[in-house]
C-alpha cells in the first residue's frame, strides 16, 4: 500500500461488533473541501508520518 501525506485528525468512531457490542475506534480523518469527512485508516495502524504529527495525546 502507498503511503501519503495527510493533514487529518483523530476522531472516534462508534462501530457495532456482533459480539462485543459498541467499540469504540480510533481513526484518521480528513476534511474534504465540501466539509465532509473521509476516513484516511485506522489511528493504531497509522502511517510513522501520520504518526510523527499527532499530539501526544492522540499517540
Amino acid at each position: 500500500m502507498k503511503e501519503r501525506p495527510t493533514n487529518g485528525q483523530v476522531i472516534i468512531v462508534f462501530t457495532e461488533h456482533p459480539i462485543l457490542g459498541i467499540l469504540l475506534i480510533p481513526y484518521i480523518a480528513e476534511r474534504l473541501n465540501d466539509g465532509t469527512l473521509q476516513l484516511v485508516e485506522q489511528a493504531f495502524h497509522a502511517s510513522p508520518e501520520a504518526m510523527s504529527i499527532m499530539s501526544e495525546a492522540e499517540r
